[in-house]
């Protein structure tokens, strides 16, 4: 298995997701990481590394996170590959679990264009905050005309031929790159779900996601490439979620009014009376949502986090001194 991780200038969170990646049990994978053009530590940490399943790819000038993985692929050499992203993290048996998913599921891998997985959210300090199941396999390829409903690359594995026969990411698209991506692998393959809860999805001020406008001007750019059409206030890709979704999107990037406008359309298009009241509480402040109950909650089942206490700790003692030679996982049990 080749895993790809593209990165800029986020050693203290890359140093992690790759300790994640070359902790995987029961695969033999190559770690390729692809530094695009850092100015920070970040080559001199990589200089450093000694572990000969570690290749290290650099850009002397940034080319953005599609092209990075696409370079990634060029040198993937194991006939599957999984990209992860820089700030994501997997537990041990990340990867082990995919590959049980594909063999269990008795189709012929080379039928196969991609394992799907689930995610667990997790806030700056890595604890869980909600949990995003993956979606029935016999959903995606219709589902995806609507929404992403495979998800982020770092809950996916992808035949290494498959993508490139495609022509890999999209360098013209960033935060939508996968969700275009995987829709041309899944033109004339199939799909594997994996059950497993084995990702943590980090949620964090610098995610590309924040970015409401470049999201609208890539959603254009989508819709134009594949044929997919807008119709009035539904919106024939998201359905009644786009404007709910953006409307979230502007709050967690500080921007309070667009948030208010697109919750008032929100209600336009769901007339769930919640989206009003969101509307006027953003623009008055996180404190009275808070207090009102109009934040959206879930319950966690602590357990499903524990795999992630190895990581919070590694990243506290990276605050001390060195960790790379202890192990991100040194003492722990497989999941």
């Amino acid at each position: 298995m080749t895993v790809v991780i593209p990165s800029r200038n986020r050693w203290q969170l890359l140093r992690t997701a790759l300790a994640s990646a070359l902790a995987q049990r029961d695969v033999d994978v190559e770690v390729v990481v692809v530094d695009d053009g850092s100015t920070d530590r970040t080559p001199d940490e990589l200089r450093e590394l000694r572990d000969e399943r570690l290749r290290v790819v650099r850009r002397e000038r940034p080319a953005g996170v599609s092209a990075g993985r696409n370079i990634g692929l060029d040198h993937a050499r194991a006939p599957w590959v999984a990209f992860l992203d820089d700030d994501d993290v997997w537990a041990p048996g990340h990867l082990a679990a995919m590959l049980a998913a594909l063999r269990d599921s008795r189709l012929e891998a080379e039928r196969v264009g991609l394992v799907f997985s689930g995610h667990l959210d997790l806030n700056a300090d890595r604890h869980v905050t909600e949990v995003s199941h993956a979606a029935p396999a016999d959903t995606v390829h219709d589902g995806l005309r609507r929404m992403n409903l495979v998800g982020c690359p770092s809950r996916v594995v992808l035949r290494t031929d498959a993508v490139r026969a495609v022509g890999g990411f999209d360098p013209d698209l960033s935060i939508l790159a996968d969700w275009d991506l995987w829709v041309r692998v899944l033109t004339g393959n199939e799909v594997v779900r994996c059950p497993e809860l084995l990702v943590g999805y980090m949620h964090h001020s610098a995610n590309m996601h924040l970015d409401a406008e470049r999201l609208l001007a890539e959603l254009a750019r989508l819709r134009e490439k594949h044929g997919w059409t807008q119709r009035g206030p539904r919106d024939a890709v998201f359905g009644d979620l786009l404007p709910s979704y953006l409307a979230a999107t502007y709050r967690a990037s500080g921007c309070r009014v667009k948030a208010s406008l697109w919750y008032a359309r929100a209600f336009r298009a769901r007339r769930d009376p919640r989206d009003l009241g969101r509307a006027a509480g953003v623009l008055l402040g996180e404190r009275l949502i808070e207090l009102s109950g109009l934040r959206r909650r879930s319950a966690v089942d602590p357990a499903l986090g524990r795999w992630l206490e190895d990581v919070r700790r590694a990243e506290r003692a990276a605050t001390t001194g060195p960790t790379r030679r202890r192990g991100l996982y040194r003492d722990t049990a497989a999941p």
